[in-house]
């Protein structure tokens, strides 16, 4: 893990913080990005680092009968179920942060950049012990 991200405010849609966060993910464009169906979006930015990205569940889609009117194909419930596995590693450790540093449990009451510092900090510092 190189940098990891407290992203924005849960208001925040994630399509719209890529956008404001161009020049992080183009000084990161040789690195993989492991996100949600949001980062999709960032696929249509140039510069953009690779996207492990889940394919969107079309369970919304349904006709007037209610039937779904598309399915996931095999290969993309494959996708979806590594990204998830590769999305629970990272929260795991995650929370393995918070374990070791309490003032990753508390809401941040200092700005934005203090909080990446003290992720950069925690990870680095976990890094280091492994």
């Amino acid at each position: 893990m190189r940098y990891a991200s407290p992203a924005g405010s849960p208001k925040l849609y994630d399509g719209l913080w890529i956008k404001m966060q161009r020049d992080l993910f183009t000084s990161i464009h040789d690195d993989t990005v492991i996100a949600d169906c949001h980062f999709n979006e960032g696929k249509k930015l140039p510069g953009f680092p690779r996207c492990f990205c889940p394919f969107p569940h079309p369970s919304s889609c349904v006709d007037d009968s209610g039937q779904t009117l598309a399915v996931l194909t095999k290969e993309q419930e494959k996708n979806n179920a590594a990204v998830s596995h590769a999305r629970a590693r990272i929260e795991s450790v995650y929370g393995q942060l918070k374990q070791a540093w309490a003032c990753l449990r508390e809401p941040w009451a200092e700005g934005i950049d203090q909080l990446e510092y003290a992720i950069v900090i925690a990870i680095g510092l976990r890094n280091l012990r492994l």
